[in-house]
Formats: C-alpha cells, structure tokens, sequence
C-alpha cells in the first residue's frame, strides 16, 4: 500500500512558518534538486499567525519537516538517498525552540498514468507502480502535480501511532 502524510495547516494551534523563512529551499525541496540544498543547520522563526504548537510534521512551501523525535522512529527504515538537514524552529509568540529535520526523498516517476484519474486541475486519483519504487519507502512522485510526501506500510505503523499529531495519512 502506498500513503501521502499531509500536514494540518489550518489547525490553529500548531505554528505557522512564513514563505520568507524558506523562500530559498522551497523550490529546490519542490523538485527534489539535493546540490541546490546546503547541510548547514538552519534556524527559522515561526510565523507570529501560527499558534505555539509544534506539530510532528510541517510541509510549508514544499519542506518536509518532520520532528526530531519522529524523525528518530523512521530513521532507520530510510532509505539512505535521502537529503536529511536540521532546522531549529523558533517560535514567534514564546521563543521556545524546537528541532525538526528537513527529510526530502527523492522523485521517482512511478505514477500509472493509465490507471489514474485527472481532472484537469488536479489528480483525483492517482495510481503507483510499485515495481518502480524499488527499496524506497519515503518519495516524492514525478511527473505530476501533486508535490507530496508518499510513503509505504514500513513506515505506516509509526506514522499512525497515535504519540505523534499534526499531520494525516490518506491511502492513495
């Protein structure tokens, strides 16, 4: 089974980050373009329209932020050409701190375009070869419009365990 993990944005406790906190890794993170991405740690403020929790997951402006402590659970299922850095969140409202990881997968075009279902702004329904995403079980998909973190059961178990909020798994 394949799975997209989708943030919460319009939940009004979590923080919110502003674009111009990522405006310079948003679309390298959107095309999976690792050389245009520095390893350097990061340090970010959240936005002061956002709330003061900080969500397990975030994916403002195309960058997946996953939690340091979620980050540790699925570590070790990852496959390794994956682009792992770390950011420190700052919250605006109570200067409290956090660090999350950017974990960004690769793109891998394995969309079944005959199976699949668009409309013409959207995919409805989209399909996977699984054969073509080898031992990969965090990936993004290429050649469609939806710009998502996809994963497989590997990681289901943990990313359904109820210790961490801020995000929700849809079956594709």
């Amino acid at each position: 089974m394949i799975y997209q993990i989708c943030d919460m944005p319009i939940v009004e406790d979590f923080i919110k980050i502003d674009f111009e906190e990522l405006e310079t890794i948003s679309i390298p993170c959107l095309n999976s373009d690792f050389h245009l991405l520095s390893k350097e740690p990061m340090k970010i403020q959240s936005s002061l329209n956002g709330g003061t929790e900080f969500p397990d997951f975030l994916y403002p402006f195309h960058v997946p932020l996953f939690s340091e402590k979620l980050y540790q659970r699925i570590q070790p299922l990852l496959q390794p050409n994956i682009f792992v850095s770390d950011v420190k969140i700052v919250s605006a409202a109570t200067k409290e701190q956090q660090l999350y990881q950017i974990v960004l997968p690769m793109l891998i075009d394995c969309v079944n375009f005959e199976k699949s279902r668009f409309k013409p702004i959207w995919e409805e329904k989209i399909c996977v070869h699984e054969n073509l995403i080898g031992n990969a079980v965090l990936f993004k998909l290429a050649g469609v419009s939806n710009h998502g973190i996809f994963f497989r059961e590997p990681l289901k178990e943990i990313l359904a365990s109820p210790e961490f909020r801020g995000y929700e798994i849809f079956e594709v």
